[in-house]
């Protein structure tokens, strides 16, 4: 999140200096171009352009260079470019092969690669993403929810709703609330998957509990996950002005942050289920259309 870009740009800075922040040659190399790595897929998944210096340090070295690529694809993906990301991901499994360069970090990206197939509602590749999934989760404790927030996501897409809430549930058991990574997506695929139920009772008063706490740890704009299918219970409980002030805060968040893409895309898609929910049509052709617009035409479905 943002959060992370604070502290992670400073680190650069220190180790940037004369000293090298006394680390070995080797060692400076590699935290310089882990951390650049970061920013950047940080920087992708919130639909903004990677940094171009990082970019290019990356590029420039070996083993770093199928890195840049899979933040691109990263990119492509979170702008709902598929053909671009599906492209680059080709092109870094060439790199991996002609540089021998794969990485410890290897899988870092497949969560934020899910969670935007799933915002597209794309069935074919969170299913791809999940077979790389499954061989972390097979041998790492900690990727196990993401495995089953993805078999949720998978099972929503599907329109099998109870199936998808037990698998985003077992996912939410398994993480401490706030603290991991998928942890925000995931409590807001059941916030959703509740709503598809026709529980929005139910989906409101777990909404709630979830964002007392992302505000309590101060999770950054990820909190927008769970805000907006709260939105959607507060417009079909009735609620549309409450539901119409709070999506435009999250609108607000995104201005300030630089946040776009799919993020926007799935911001203007939910105030269009508002805009349903108040028999409001003129709203929800506005809406419709502005969430076209932030995502590329034709290759993502809105």
């Amino acid at each position: 999140t943002e959060r992370c870009l604070e502290i992670y740009r400073p680190l650069l800075e220190r180790i940037a200096q004369p000293d090298g922040a006394g680390l070995t040659s080797a060692h400076h190399r590699h935290m310089k171009l882990r951390v650049m790595a970061a920013v950047c897929m940080l920087e992708a998944a919130m639909g903004r352009i990677p940094t171009p210096m990082f970019m290019a340090e990356l590029e420039a070295d070996a083993f770093y260079e199928s890195t840049a690529g899979l933040v691109r694809m990263l990119w492509h993906a979170w702008r709902g470019d598929v053909s671009g990301a599906d492209a680059c991901r080709r092109e870094v499994t060439l790199l991996q092969i002609r540089n021998m360069s794969r990485q410890m970090t290897d899988g870092t990206h497949l969560q934020s690669e899910l969670v935007a197939y799933a915002l597209m509602d794309d069935l074919t590749r969170v299913k791809r993403t999940l077979d790389g999934v499954e061989t972390f989760a097979r041998e790492h404790a900690g990727w196990r929810p993401v495995l089953h927030y993805g078999r949720g996501e998978y099972h929503r897409i599907c329109g099998n709703y109870p199936a998808a809430l037990e698998a985003l549930e077992l996912g939410l058991a398994g993480m401490t609330m706030g603290c991991h990574r998928i942890w925000a997506p995931a409590a807001g695929a059941r916030v959703t998957v509740l709503l598809e139920l026709g529980r929005a009772e139910d989906a409101k008063a777990v909404a709630l509990e979830y964002l007392h706490a992302a505000t309590a740890l101060g999770i950054g704009y990820t909190v927008t996950y769970i805000e907006l299918p709260f939105c959607l219970a507060l417009a079909k409980r009735g609620e549309g002005d409450a539901a119409i002030e709070r999506w435009t805060k999250v609108m607000s968040t995104y201005a300030a942050l630089g946040v776009g893409g799919l993020n926007s895309a799935l911001a203007h898609r939910m105030r269009a289920r508002i805009a349903d929910e108040m028999r409001d049509d003129a709203a929800f052709e506005v809406h419709l259309a502005l969430a076209r617009e932030c995502v590329q035409i034709g290759r993502a479905h809105v």
